[in-house]
């Protein structure tokens, strides 16, 4: 058996465990867990916390279902424009509201690719607006 470098950069042993995919939205003086998606085409929100937050919900028609990461088809509600304050920074994005969704609000790839964003999963920082302000990843407090 070849015991050379490929294997060690195949190695599992050196993969990091911790990978952090939550960052602080505050929305309407909430702070509020938000999962950082890359794999999710869409920015969605609950529809539980729509509601709570009072946000306005739109009609919302799309040629495309969304289909969650286990394959089924999600029933969106609507969308709602949210104003949100990350890191200093104020932002807009629009969320496709969704029945039960678990975590209640996830950024999408929709978000990165329109904030020109650069997620650097060694140091677990992401930087929007081909600025230096780094959002830092967290993992999910409860």
């Amino acid at each position: 058996m070849y015991a050379g470098p490929l294997d060690q950069i195949c190695s599992l042993g050196t993969e990091k465990e911790d990978i952090n995919q939550y960052i602080v939205l505050k929305i309407r003086n909430k702070n509020l867990q938000c999962l950082v998606d890359t794999g999710s085409v869409k920015s969605v929100i609950s529809h539980k916390l729509a509601c709570e937050l009072k946000l306005k919900i739109l009609p919302y028609k799309t040629e495309t279902p969304l289909i969650s990461a286990s394959g089924s088809s999600l029933p969106v509600l609507g969308s709602v424009d949210v104003n949100f304050n990350l890191r200093g920074l104020s932002m807009v994005q629009r969320f496709i509201v969704i029945d039960h969704l678990f975590p209640n609000i996830i950024l999408g790839a929709n978000f990165f690719r329109k904030n020109s964003a650069i997620i650097n999963y060694n140091d677990q920082t992401i930087s929007v607006y081909d600025v230096i302000t780094y959002i830092y990843m967290l993992r999910w407090l409860v």
